[in-house]
């Protein structure tokens, strides 16, 4: 690999280090960690801004993977529960119409005493008259 001579261009920046990426083998540790920076750098060059240091580039991507794996556990948790009050819903629902039976029984049941004891009152409203004559 050649060395770079003072100030080069960015153009001969760039043609080097892909010349070294290049001569990395495919699967080495170098290469797998590097073979981001190329569009990274050519963007920085291109906008003339100063490149993050490729470490601090790394850190921003674990804390951002960080902060996504604390959304997806909140999700989780979130998701848990929700499933959680849909079976406690459905359990509900099942009690409720438990409760609509019981009530309509004990409506029908309500009814038929109230007539039998209308046909009683009505018996003894009968036998009453029919004793005082």
């Amino acid at each position: 690999m050649t060395i770079l001579a003072d100030n080069p261009t960015k153009a001969q920046e760039l043609d080097h280090w892909r010349a070294f990426l290049a001569s990395l083998p495919p699967c080495s540790y170098l290469a797998l960690y590097f073979q981001e920076s190329v569009p990274i750098l050519e963007q920085a060059m291109r906008n003339d801004w100063s490149c993050e240091p490729i470490s601090q580039i790394r850190r921003s991507q674990t804390e951002a993977l960080m902060a996504l794996d604390e959304i997806l556990a909140r999700k989780r948790k979130e998701a848990d529960a929700l499933e959680k009050l849909q079976r406690e819903t459905a359990t509900l629902r099942l009690a409720i119409g438990k409760l609509r039976d019981e009530f309509a029984e004990m409506s029908k049941a309500t009814q038929t005493l109230a007539r039998c004891a209308a046909d009683s009152h009505a018996r003894a409203v009968r036998a009453n008259l029919d004793n005082s004559r």
